[in-house]
């Protein structure tokens, strides 16, 4: 039995990028339905001009090539939709969590999004199918994810010498109740920076840590499980499951 797909389009573009948004979304999945078979799901990474217009929000540009790119972005992401896969929209928070979840570029995306309706419309499709469009908004940015993956960070810092300034500065800034979304600029500021993002998404980073500690994380959790039809497509890699209630809606 076949599985969903999920395009990734990402606003980093730094070279190790795909691979660690490939990390984030599958530990996602598990979060959503544990029993998920993950290789049946389609992971894909965005490709030519809609990637050039996601990295570093290029599509926002108010130039010419910035309304070129957002215009190519938004027809790829409505053809994607059309087609049946799922977008996941990456986009840092750019701010500390302020106990709310907006973000400074909400406003822009859902732009966007409409620019996507339309798109999906003039195929003579239902706007049920947005429904697809998963965002993925870390707060401040995604290393305030991967920081919780404690001790990577303290081995990868510390490289094997006993010193404590990443121990320090993780202990430091961790909140019980914000984890580090509430630090400003967090690569900045850590030791580490963002030189092993991949390394701490794929080594052993825990989803049940940051659904624990970070509420941008427990947002996009409610934000895509919120979504039936991929809850559904999720299930259905899983034969030896009742089949869900038939819903109709994305």
């Amino acid at each position: 039995m076949g599985g969903p797909t999920l395009v990734i389009y990402t606003e980093d573009s730094s070279k190790d990028a795909d691979a660690t948004m490939r990390a984030l979304v599958e530990r996602l999945l598990y979060r959503l339905e544990p029993n998920v078979q993950v290789h049946r799901v389609e992971l894909r990474s965005a490709l030519g001009d809609a990637r050039a217009a996601a990295a570093a929000q290029r599509w926002k540009g108010q130039d010419a090539r910035g309304e070129g790119l957002r215009r190519a972005l938004a027809n790829e992401l409505a053809r994607r939709l059309v087609m049946g896969d799922f977008v996941v929209f990456h986009y840092d928070g750019d701010k500390a969590w302020d106990g709310q979840p907006g973000s400074p570029h909400d406003g822009a995306v859902a732009e966007l999004y409409r620019e996507i309706h339309g798109h999906v419309e003039a195929r003579g499709k239902g706007a049920g199918l947005l429904a697809g469009f998963l965002r993925l908004v870390p707060f401040y940015s995604v290393e305030s994810w991967l920081y919780l993956n404690r001790k990577a960070v303290v081995d990868l810092v510390n490289a094997g010498r006993p010193l404590q300034e990443g121990l320090d500065w993780l202990d430091a800034h961790l909140d019980d109740d914000l984890g580090y979304d509430g630090v400003k600029k967090p690569k900045d500021a850590c030791p580490l920076g963002a030189k092993c993002n991949r390394t701490l998404a794929e080594q052993q980073w825990s989803a049940a840590t940051a659904a624990a500690s970070s509420p941008s994380w427990r947002q996009v959790e409610a934000d895509w499980t919120s979504c039936a039809g991929l809850m559904t497509a999720l299930r259905q890699t899983c034969p030896w499951l009742p089949a869900p209630e038939p819903d109709g809606e994305r």
